[in-house]
């Protein structure tokens, strides 16, 4: 009897350290599951979450196994970085110009400014503030409508704006507003110089794209091919460009023709367009470019 009840006990003894080694086995490998899942993130600032992606964004898979690492230490001296304060609201476009050290800007105070960033200047930045103006009543009133729009031209002598209160201007590089350029019926969008200097393209919110001469101020062409506003523009040449729009069309148009040269189709939602040599680049929103062969057929690339 004594027998049997040490081998119950050793058989319990057994049992347990059995049940003792399944458990510890099971708490490791949910770790391991728990440890190889991505977390979702935190929504921020009481941002909702879509389909478990932040604001309805794409997952992005980070393939690298080391953690990138940071160095809270480092810190860019304020000696070597420059802020430019003077627009009273948000600044929605810049662009350098192309032979000096100035710096256009565009903002939603109905300005466009000129910042001179010369290292040899004394002081430090100066601006020019390009007040937008509209004519009522017989005197100049703020539009107080966004500047969103500009454009150097290639000697960097004069720079192009285009606004909201629909008018495109010229002015030169000390600030003095040479030409205003009034057509459009409706927000300007997009604004750019040709290469020669002799013309501004523009797109707007009335469908329409215009070449304008840039000595005379006039209208050369307006071209009315877009059933919806137009987005942006870009030239292939001195005569020739590219327009696209919200309709999900892309036209290329060329001084003197009154109708377009090409018209391209593809996409389901409003692009932006990028014309080089004979290739345009149609970049729509995605998560692919399609790049037209003026000749030939598209070819997709996705991204």
């Amino acid at each position: 009897q004594q027998q049997q009840q040490q081998l119950q006990h050793q058989q319990q003894q057994q049992q347990q350290q059995q049940q003792q080694q399944q458990q510890q086995q099971q708490q490791q490998q949910q770790q391991a599951a728990a440890s190889s899942t991505p977390q979702q993130a935190t929504p921020k600032n009481g941002e909702a979450t879509v389909n478990g992606e932040e604001n309805g964004a794409h997952t992005i898979t980070n393939n690298h196994s080391d953690a990138m690492e940071i160095d809270g230490d480092v810190e860019i001296p304020s000696t070597k970085s420059t802020v430019l304060r003077g627009h009273e609201s948000e600044v929605f476009i810049c662009a350098w110009n192309p032979v000096s050290d100035l710096l256009a800007s565009g903002s939603g105070d109905s300005t466009a400014r000129i910042w001179n960033l010369n290292e040899n200047s004394n002081g430090g930045p100066t601006q020019l503030v390009l007040r937008h103006c509209i004519r009522e009543g017989g005197q100049d009133v703020p539009s107080n409508k966004d500047v969103t729009s500009l454009d150097w031209n290639s000697d960097g002598t004069l720079l192009a704006t285009g606004s909201y209160d629909g008018f495109a201007r010229i002015w030169t590089k000390d600030g003095n507003l040479a030409s205003t350029l009034g057509q459009h019926k409706g927000p300007i969008f997009a604004l750019k110089w040709n290469k020669k200097g002799n013309y501004i393209l523009s797109a707007g919110v009335d469908k329409t794209t215009i070449i304008w001469d840039a000595h005379t101020g006039e209208a050369k062409q307006q071209f009315p091919f877009h059933s919806a506003p137009a987005l942006d523009v870009d030239w292939q040449n001195n005569t020739a460009f590219a327009s696209c729009s919200t309709d999900m069309c892309i036209h290329v148009c060329r001084l003197g023709c009154d109708r377009p040269v090409k018209t391209f189709q593809g996409h389901t939602v409003s692009t932006d367009t990028q014309p080089t040599d004979n290739v345009l680049y149609y970049v729509p929103s995605m998560l692919y470019v399609i790049m037209w062969n003026m000749g030939h057929c598209p070819v997709h690339h996705r991204y």
